[in-house]
């Protein structure tokens, strides 16, 4: 949560929270290295890390997270056994210009030594004065201009939209505001491989209007409002207002078309010092009820369906360290010194490492969708040719990848079934991920009129793999088929 400026005006303290500490560039290009070991990694839980601080100066591996962000773009090697989301921050420079950090030459050196990242593409466009504040026609173009860029550089990187303060009716008015701008600039829907946001409970007050209560989000750029949630200090903890919005951002994304995209939650925490009313213990509560309800919220209508139709797929805690204010999951050893290691985890940090040593790490394969081109083989009195596909997925928790078999058969498996091709591997991490085995089914003889069931099966590669796939009734899909012996040809006269 880099900001470009420093503001201690009280009445923008949560801004200030949200928002970290000024970091020169030149420290935002420092790249932690080095090697995590240990442990197995949840591919859920992700930390936000800070500033130029070496993400080796801290026991991530005993947090049993698996990602995390640095708000910065690394152009060389990351931290080994982690997974790494790059955030390009983007500055308004004219009405029709922006700049970038880090520039276009750091983001393809960052794109080379990160294929397949997943990619955040600005941070909290929609805060005023601090943070990327951009007018949503401009997010839209800058994320054209990133978009093309960075696939041109890496065509497997995943871009995300969004990253807004908090997912509320009045943000997701700016995002509207930019996926119309998009639309109307570049004649398509805006292209997206998920959407990332913010979950902070903040206050959303116009300092032109409210100037004495507008701490907190303020109102997006763009926007016509002098108000959206209005809420209070006391409220920067409610696990009651943190839950729906989560369920409101995925019928946003299923009522514009991108039900089929995963939701990250990138940064969320309680933001209010402790003398505000917010000790370790009631952070840790906090947390406690939000990290139950990230990992277990589905919803079979706006869920993802590789991700066994969950809400979210990935969320990282903020902070690492945050000596000023709250959330930070370890501290300086000298208390003189808050940002010199060594660092030890907090109160805060233990819960978080508790919490997910208790955690049973899973696999779970799914077969999810099933088809076969053509659709419907024909009865041309000779041997056809089709090509059967399965998308696969892993909805499981563990971040390392699981090596699954594929198996097609003609009939039902272990019931006379005929396997069709050869096994086929594919290997799937869990929280989501997905990929499509094709093989080719071919020197059928018709013998005439002929109906069946095929059927695609996944199943662990391993059975001595240390975590076993949790359930196996979504591991076998079937769809029927139908071999005609004649057809009859009706020519139509126009």
């Amino acid at each position: 949560m880099l900001a470009r400026v420093k503001v201690d005006r009280l009445l923008c303290l949560a801004a200030w929270l949200l928002c970290g500490v000024l970091a020169s560039s030149a420290a935002r290009a420092q790249t932690p290295s080095g090697t995590v070991a240990g442990g197995d990694p949840l591919c859920r839980f992700g930390i936000d890390l800070y500033e130029a601080i070496p993400a080796t100066d801290f026991d991530l591996a005993g947090m049993g997270a698996g990602w995390y962000i640095d708000y910065a773009v690394a152009g060389g090697a990351h931290v080994t056994g982690f997974d790494y989301a790059p955030v390009v921050q983007i500055r308004e420079v004219g009405e029709d210009s922006y700049a970038l950090d880090p520039p276009l030459a750091g983001i393809a050196a960052a794109a080379a030594a990160n294929p397949g990242a997943a990619w955040m593409i600005g941070n909290e466009p929609d805060r005023r004065m601090l943070q990327d504040d951009l007018m949503p026609a401009l997010y839209a173009h800058a994320y054209h201009d990133l978009y093309e860029f960075i696939k041109g550089k890496d065509p497997t990187a995943r871009l995300f939209a969004g990253n807004i303060v908090q997912p509320t009716a009045l943000r997701m008015r700016y995002l509207d505001l930019v996926l119309d701008a998009y639309q109307t600039r570049y004649g398509a829907p805006l292209p997206v491989d998920g959407w990332s946001v913010h979950n902070f409970i903040l206050n959303e007050r116009s300092c032109a209007v409210y100037p004495d209560d507008c701490w907190g989000a303020e109102i997006p750029p763009g926007v016509a409002a002098s108000e959206g949630e209005v809420l209070t200090f006391a409220d920067n903890a409610r696990i009651d207002l943190f839950v729906p919005r989560i369920p409101a951002f995925r019928r946003w994304m299923a009522a514009r078309g991108y039900r089929d995209r995963p939701l990250y939650l990138t940064e969320f925490g309680v933001l209010m010092p402790p003398h505000y009313g917010y000790p370790p213990q009631v952070v840790n509560a906090f947390m406690n009820a939000a990290f139950a309800y990230l990992q277990t919220a589905t919803d079979p209508e706006l869920g993802y369906l590789p991700d066994g139709n969950r809400l979210v797929q990935r969320f990282a805690w903020y902070a690492v360290i945050e000596p000023r204010f709250n959330g930070g999951l370890f501290r300086s050893a000298d208390e003189s010194k808050p940002f010199s290691p060594p660092f030890v985890r907090s109160e805060i940090g233990d819960n978080y490492a508790a919490y997910t040593a208790a955690i049973t790490r899973t696999v779970d394969l799914a077969a999810l969708a099933f088809t076969t081109d053509p659709p419907a083989p024909p009865g041309s009195g000779a041997p056809f040719t089709a090509t059967l596909a399965l998308r696969a997925g892993n909805s499981g928790d563990r971040l390392a990848p699981s090596a699954a078999i594929v198996r097609f058969y003609d009939g039902a498996p272990g019931q006379g079934g005929i396997e069709i091709g050869t096994a086929q591997t594919i290997a799937l991490s869990g929280c989501g991920d997905s990929g499509t085995v094709n093989t080719r089914w071919s020197q059928i003889p018709p013998n005439g009129a002929r109906s069946g069931l095929v059927y695609a099966q996944i199943t662990l590669a391993s059975d001595g793999d240390p975590v076993q796939d949790l359930v196996l009734a979504n591991n076998l899909i079937r769809i029927p088929y139908f071999v005609a012996a004649e057809w009859l040809y009706l020519p139509l006269v126009r």
